[in-house]
């Protein structure tokens, strides 16, 4: 069967448990999606036509967060010192062609990458050919640890 990520909701994950499963494109949807269906899947094949960078996600400890998000003023704080200046100075940064911000942006990719993966080969095949900010990049909380999961190829 085939289903497009808009319409695939969690209670679908079990439709494909033990099953052969193909995902195809490696954006948004599928930065979220293929975590999730490796777990349930026999075997999961992902294809792409480019790599895409994606980067850890700097969340906070789930404590803190609850505390932060309990009091609308450490909230907003929160968005304004922390969320919106990173934004602005790294991502948009990066966007707007900063070099300085591509090169840490870029540096911190690839070192979240060797901690994740340690085949060479593999590396190569998810670096992106493009500089960071030329297209769309992610910043998740997923890792890329499932990518080299055995039952995912």
């Amino acid at each position: 069967s085939m289903v497009h990520t808009a319409k695939f909701g969690s209670r679908q994950l079990e439709d494909y448990a033990d099953k052969n499963v193909a995902v195809i494109g490696s954006g948004a949807s599928a930065v979220q999606l293929i975590p999730e269906l490796q777990k349930v899947c026999r075997n999961l094949y992902v294809f792409q036509r480019t790599p895409n960078y994606i980067l850890p996600k700097a969340d906070l400890p789930a404590t803190l967060q609850k505390v932060i998000n309990s009091f609308t003023f450490l909230k907003w704080i929160y968005r304004r010192c922390y969320l919106q200046n990173f934004g602005e100075v790294f991502l948009l940064g990066a966007i707007k062609g900063k070099v300085w911000a591509q090169k840490l942006l870029m540096a911190g990719w690839f070192q979240n990458m060797k901690e994740h993966i340690q085949d060479e080969s593999f590396q190569e095949e998810l670096t992106p050919a493009f500089t960071i900010g030329a297209k769309r990049f992610f910043s998740v909380t997923l890792s890329i640890q499932p990518l080299q999961e055995e039952t995912c190829a």
